[in-house]
C-alpha cells in the first residue's frame, strides 16, 4: 500500500497523470475503503475485547482475593494464560486472532507471577516480577513476531529498568535512567522501521512504528528538559543536551525527504513541549502561565497550518 502511494505521487508529480486519473488512483490505492475500515474495526473490537477479558479476570482475582483458596487463585491465573495460548495454536482462528490470543497469554503472565509472589510472599521487589514477565514473554515475541506483543515487550523493559533504577541502582543519576531509556527506544523504533524489515523481510503495521517514535520522542524531551533545568555534572548530562538536538534535527531532516507527516508532527510537539518547558522555567508566577499558553496556542495553530500545507502539497491532496 505504501510503496503504491509512493508510486502514485511520483506520477503526478511528474505530471504524468492526470487529475481524473489521479482521483482514481487515491481512491483505489490510498484512501481507506469499506474493506479497509472494516478490517479496522476487527482489530479494534478484538483488542478491546481481549484486553477486557484480561482485565476482568484480573479484576476478579483482586476482588475476590479474601474469599479464594490459594489453590483457586492459582488455577485461574494459569487458565488465563494457559488457555488463550492453546486456543491461538488452533487452525480455526485466523493469524490476527491467533496472535491476539497469544499477546493476551502473555499479558497474563505478569498476573500469574504477582498471584505466585502475593501467595508466598517471595519478598521480590517489583522490577523482579517485570524482569521475569519481560524475560519469560520475550521468546514468544521473538518467535511469534507480532506487532503488539513486541509492544507489550517493550512497555515492561522499560518498566523494568525504572523500576531498578529506583529500587536498586541508587547511584544512577536521573540523565542515566533517562539515556538509557531513550537509548533502548530509539534502538527499538530503528530495529523494526529499517533493520527489522530487511533481515526479517516484514513490514510492521505503520501504528506499531508511530507509538515507538512517540516514545523515544518521549525519553527524549524528558531526559533533555531534567539535564537543562536540573543539571548535574557529569558527562551523561552533556551527552543528552547533545544528543536530543541532534536526533530532533536528524528525525525532522528525514521525516521532511520522506515525506513522513506524522513523524514531522512528532518532532513539532517535542519542539512545542521543550520550549514551552523554558518558557515556564524562565516566567514564574501568573505571567509564565499566560505567555506558556499563548505560545502554546500561537505554535500549535502554525503547526497545523504548516503541516495541513505540506499534506496538500504532498498528497496533492485539495480539500
Amino acid at each position: 500500500m505504501r510503496n503504491k502511494a509512493k508510486l502514485i505521487r511520483f506520477l503526478a508529480e511528474r505530471k504524468m497523470l492526470d487529475e481524473p486519473a489521479l482521483s482514481g488512483e487515491l481512491e483505489s490505492h490510498v484512501y481507506a475503503d469499506l474493506p479497509a475500515w472494516k478490517d479496522f474495526l476487527r482489530l479494534l473490537l478484538l483488542s478491546l475485547g481481549l484486553g477486557f477479558l484480561a482485565c476482568g479476570i484480573l479484576f476478579f482475582l483482586a476482588y475476590n482475593w479474601a474469599d479464594m483458596p490459594k489453590a483457586a487463585k492459582i488455577l485461574l491465573a494459569t487458565a488465563g494464560v494457559v488457555v488463550p495460548v492453546l486456543l491461538s495454536l488452533s487452525s480455526r482462528f485466523t493469524p490476527l486472532v491467533s496472535n491476539g490470543l497469544m499477546t493476551t497469554g502473555a499479558f497474563m503472565v505478569g498476573g500469574l507471577f504477582a498471584v505466585l509472589g502475593q501467595i508466598y510472599q517471595t519478598g521480590a521487589d517489583a522490577y523482579d516480577l517485570f524482569l521475569a514477565w519481560w524475560v519469560f514473554t520475550l521468546l514468544w515475541a521473538i518467535v511469534v513476531d507480532f506487532d503488539w506483543l513486541w509492544l507489550l515487550s517493550l512497555v515492561l523493559l522499560n518498566t523494568t529498568i525504572g523500576l531498578y533504577a529506583e529500587q536498586v541502582a541508587f547511584n544512577w543519576s536521573s540523565g542515566t535512567v533517562w539515556l538509557i531509556l531513550l537509548l533502548v527506544n530509539l534502538s527499538a523504533f530503528l530495529g523494526f522501521s529499517y533493520f527489522g524489515e530487511k533481515a526479517r523481510k516484514k513490514t510492521y503495521s505503520r501504528t506499531f512504528l508511530l507509538i515507538l517514535a512517540l516514545g523515544a520522542s518521549i525519553m527524549a524531551v524528558n531526559g533533555f528538559l531534567m539535564e537543562l533545568f536540573e543539571p548535574e555534572e557529569s558527562w551523561v548530562g552533556s551527552l543528552l543536551l547533545l544528543l536530543v538536538p541532534v536526533l530532533l534535527a536528524a528525525s525532522a531532516y528525514l521525516a521532511f525527504r520522506r515525506k513522513e507527516l506524522a513523524y514531522l508532527a512528532i518532532t513539532a510537539i517535542s519542539l512545542i513541549t521543550i520550549s514551552t518547558a523554558a518558557i515556564f522555567n524562565a516566567v514564574e508566577d501568573t505571567e509564565g502561565f499566560f505567555l506558556a499558553s499563548a505560545w502554546v496556542l500561537g505554535t500549535t495553530v502554525f503547526s497545523s497550518f504548516q503541516l495541513n500545507k505540506l499534506r496538500k502539497d504532498w498528497y496533492h491532496d485539495e480539500q
